[in-house]
């Protein structure tokens, strides 16, 4: 017993070190932003490989709690009060991990979990460990008589997991994005999508919906928001890979899941060079920009894609602004697409004219298409719009639209002539 213990120990240690590693460090001030998103280095990277390799003893200490309780021979009360705290305690750890991202919805509760996301895992596996802990001796040496008349099966289990670890990994290899060497192109098409974590706008999981999309546009270079990845509440679905490998494209993700980020992800035919995540400043929602270089033909653009706090409650819009203004300051052949929530002009969420002024000054200084979801493929809207497509002057763009249902926006996107 004290080994199973033991190794379920370290398993949790180990773990929350990962995430706690992984987890990034918010300045208070507006002067600490944009910040890149920080590399943890070789530790990090062992300590993930040391969590991954120990993971198969949660199926082992499931089993003998499972073999626990068949052993106790519980009454239909004691069972059903068991699995009532069991369930109740499962469905406050999924919401306390889902508040790491939408801390800034929940009144009261939800600020505490702004960076939590490893605490949510270390006390669901310290939980985990107590329940092994709390097994007496005596039940072992039981459970191991009944591990000694199915040692066929104990026996299996180790071989069974690395079966399906091998399986795993060659089932990657086989069906991982292959991009081919994209043809010479005049002009580059670019589409913007924020993909709602890959739901229809009727909250339905729909990643072929929003792939057929995709496909019929038949972008260059496709910007991504609210693509978080593996996220408990979505399912531990990679809906950037699933798109990606779909796609045959190339695929950066921005924040990392630890960071409680609505995520931002690119893709692109052509390879992506320089990619980086920045952080830009945020009362609200925690916000972050990717950016990085695209070589077609004769040029290289500067891609950045973001998705903007969906408020403006505070003054994240206009700082937000201010930080990816200086992302790109200097910068040529920019072309800067996402989600900006501009012109929400409801209730406590409507912007001041001066966080108004800052939006169109910034529109100024760049060529700009965008729409707005409430008036879809209807009409342009550059002024208020929530999706936009930014190009540097210079640069030609014609846009166009699809308002479907497979998202709650629709899909944006430009045929974009380069530079000259």
């Amino acid at each position: 017993p004290e080994t199973l213990v033991l190794i379920t120990a370290i398993f949790t240690t180990i773990l929350a070190f990962t995430l706690l590693v992984y987890q990034e460090s918010f300045p208070a001030s507006f002067d600490g932003y944009p910040f890149a998103e920080k590399q943890p280095g070789i530790w990090a990277d062992f300590s993930l490989l040391i969590a991954l390799v120990l993971f198969p003893i949660i199926l082992l200490d499931f089993t003998v709690l499972a073999e626990e309780t068949i052993l106790g021979r519980p009454s239909m009360p004691v069972l059903g009060l068991g699995f009532g705290l069991a369930s109740l305690f499962l469905a406050l750890m999924v919401l306390a991990n889902v508040f790491t991202t939408v801390y800034d919805y929940i009144p009261i509760v939800g600020p505490f979990f702004r960076d939590k996301y490893w605490l949510v895992y270390l006390v669901t596996s310290l939980v985990l460990t107590l329940s092994l802990f709390l097994i007496s001796r005596q039940s072992f040496q039981e459970l191991g008589s009944l591990s000694e008349e199915g040692s066929l099966k104990a026996r299996a289990f180790p071989i069974t997991i690395l079966i399906l670890g091998l399986a795993s990994l060659i089932a990657v290899f086989l069906i991982s994005a292959n991009p081919p060497e994209p043809a010479a192109a005049p002009e580059l098409v670019v589409a913007t999508y924020n993909i709602l974590q890959g739901y229809s706008n009727d909250m339905e999981r729909n990643f072929d919906g929003q792939l057929e999309l995709l496909r019929r546009v038949d972008a260059d270079i496709i910007g991504l928001q609210e693509s978080d990845n593996a996220r408990i509440n979505g399912g531990n679905a990679d809906v950037v890979r699933y798109l990606a490998d779909k796609l045959d494209m190339y695929a950066y993700y921005g924040p990392k899941t630890v960071t409680g980020t609505f995520g931002d992800a690119l893709l692109s035919k052509y390879p992506i060079e320089n990619a980086a995540t920045h952080y830009l400043y945020s009362e609200g929602e925690q916000v972050a920009a990717v950016e990085a270089q695209v070589t077609a033909g004769d040029h290289t653009y500067n891609i950045y894609v973001n998705h903007f706090g969906n408020t403006c409650r505070f003054p994240d819009q206009e700082q937000q602004l201010a930080g990816l203004q200086q992302l790109i300051a200097g910068k040529e052949n920019v072309i800067a697409l996402g989600d900006f929530n501009f012109g929400r002009d409801v209730g406590p969420k409507s912007c001041t004219p001066e966080q108004q002024d800052t939006m169109q000054g910034f529109q100024d200084k760049l060529l700009a298409t965008g729409l707005d979801e409430d008036d879809a493929c209807g009409r342009v809207m550059p002024a208020d719009a929530l999706d936009h497509i930014f190009v540097s002057q210079g640069m030609g763009i014609v846009s166009e639209c699809i308002d479907d249902p497979a998202s709650d926006h629709p899909l944006l996107w430009a045929r974009i002539q380069p530079p000259g």
